[in-house]
């Protein structure tokens, strides 16, 4: 983000203390609670979260929980989908994938130096020892491939990996069972697919898509995987079964689309978005979906055939710009987003599909998203952007955008200094500019007149750091910041 200049412009008002915050003290005492622009209160709450910084690549739900996994070895629990916490780490490697396994009556992740990890209720974990026997030194050893996804049929593990690896390991016998098998082509394997009847399709960081069978896949040693075809300008980093059309689906980065019903014959690509990071779900009540993100921002493209599809700019108070998976399970219609900086997105089963989500991470409240606005209700209304613990943001009703700790103003914006009687906004621009507009009875004075320039960054959020305890102009994922207002 570039460097952020404060412009004033209009009447100036002298920094006081109490300079008209006589109705702040009254929210000092209040909660955090959920966004109501219409009254008093346009706080948005956050859930609950880890508090660090990982990107989350992988999100399940079993009987016990709902776990996430991500960068560094990072595992996230809730137990219904809105709290989430940090669970101890097993390892420092990174975690691609996790699935709850209703037969084996556990939750499995996989990721870095082919390491497997375990846990019956999703917040206490333990290594899945598993190993292929060396005949060259008559020993077991685990694979250090990074195991990037995986499925898992009739208890058995079928894991692709880097340098054109594919483990097959039987989850009853996985010390003595494993096995390593490979394509006729050298390349990253990023994602596997595997149809009811067995079926399997593989995705390769080249463009490839090989394919084979459960049946074939569980014999050891087998090398049967076959390249079906090959989408090189558009490789297919995503792959699922649709069990509601029988169809393997494929995406690219480039938003590219591409079925086949049996994983030899595909369809010729077709763009429906710009951009596509995660797989394409199924909701029965909302039909198809997957997420990408458009300048710094994230988009639901969306489709009730996989023929017609829409795009908008996801309507979610959040300003993380990575979408690593998307998840909506079966029976009850919650969906989730993971992304960067341990974000979690929540689609909860009866919520709109734009309109719904909630963002978890305990880091950041969000309070004005990009391209939100907030008004005073033409000057009548007192509008509390943040409240906790004696902290306040607030639009007041003249205008006077106020920061203060315990009653002692911290910063003011100083654009007017007598009441607004049409009333004034508060607005996160698109384009990165912060703009508070105030209506004077003067028309020189009707024009926005506290803004922020050279922010240089689409996709701008404005929070609350609880890390840095203070108000910030966020953008880029959150990687860029720019300090608005610090309680320290």
């Amino acid at each position: 983000m570039k460097k952020i200049i404060f412009v004033i412009v209009g009447a100036i008002s002298t920094l006081l203390v109490g300079c008209n915050v006589g109705n702040a003290s009254q929210g000092d005492q209040q909660t955090l609670s959920s966004i109501n622009v219409n009254g008093t209160d346009a706080v948005k709450n956050n859930l609950l979260g880890s508090g660090s910084a990982s990107s989350l690549f992988s999100i399940a739900k079993g009987p016990n929980g709902n776990v996430a996994v991500g960068e560094s070895g990072a595992i996230m629990y809730s137990d219904d989908g809105e709290s989430w916490n940090m669970v101890t780490p097993v390892s420092s490697n990174s975690l691609y994938k996790v699935l709850y396994v209703a037969s084996l009556n556990r939750y499995l992740a996989a990721g870095g130096n082919g390491e497997i990890i375990s846990s019956q209720d999703g917040k206490t974990w333990s290594t899945f020892n598993w190993g292929v026997y060396n005949k060259d030194t008559n020993s077991i050893q685990t694979p250090s491939n990074d195991i990037l996804d995986f499925i898992v049929n009739a208890n058995y593990i079928i894991a692709v990996a880097k340098n054109n690896a594919i483990y097959v390991i039987n989850a009853a016998n996985p010390i003595q069972s494993a096995s390593v098998q490979k394509t006729a082509i050298n390349t990253d394997l990023k994602a596997i697919a595997i149809s009811e009847s067995g079926l399997i399709s593989i995705s390769a960081a080249d463009g490839s898509l090989f394919y084979g069978n459960f049946n074939s896949a569980t014999k050891v040693n087998n090398y049967g995987w076959n390249r079906a075809t090959l989408f090189k300008q558009n490789p297919i980093q995503k792959i699922r079964y649709d069990s509601i059309q029988s169809l393997f689906l494929g995406v690219s980065e480039s938003g590219y689309l591409v079925k086949s019903s049996d994983g030899v014959r595909w369809s010729s690509p077709i763009q429906i978005a710009k951009n596509i990071s995660t797989p394409i779900v199924y909701s029965s009540n909302r039909g198809y979906f997957a997420i990408g993100v458009f300048n710094g921002l994230l988009q639901i493209n969306y489709s009730s055939d996989l023929v017609s599809w829409s795009t908008e700019t996801l309507n979610a108070p959040t300003p993380v710009n990575k979408a690593y998976d998307l998840e909506c399970f079966s029976g009850s219609n919650d969906c989730f987003i993971a992304g960067n900086n341990d974000s979690i997105l929540h689609l909860p089963e009866s919520a709109g599909l734009n309109d719904g989500w909630r963002f978890s991470s305990d880091q950041y409240n969000t309070i004005l998203k990009s391209g939100e606005t907030i008004t005073n209700d033409g000057g009548h209304t007192l509008v509390y952007l943040y409240k906790e613990e004696g902290k306040l943001l607030l639009l007041q009703t003249d205008g006077n955008f106020i920061c203060s700790k315990k009653g002692i103003v911290i910063m003011m914006s100083g654009i007017n200094s007598v009441p607004a009687p049409n009333g004034s906004t508060l607005r996160m621009k698109v384009d990165g500019t912060l703009e508070q507009y105030v209506a004077n009875i003067k028309p020189e004075y009707s024009r926005p007149r506290y803004k922020s320039y050279d922010s240089g960054e689409s996709g701008t959020f404005l929070v609350y750091n609880k890390v840095s305890d203070g108000i910030e102009m966020v953008s880029n994922g959150l990687e860029n910041k720019f300090t608005l207002c610090s309680f320290k």
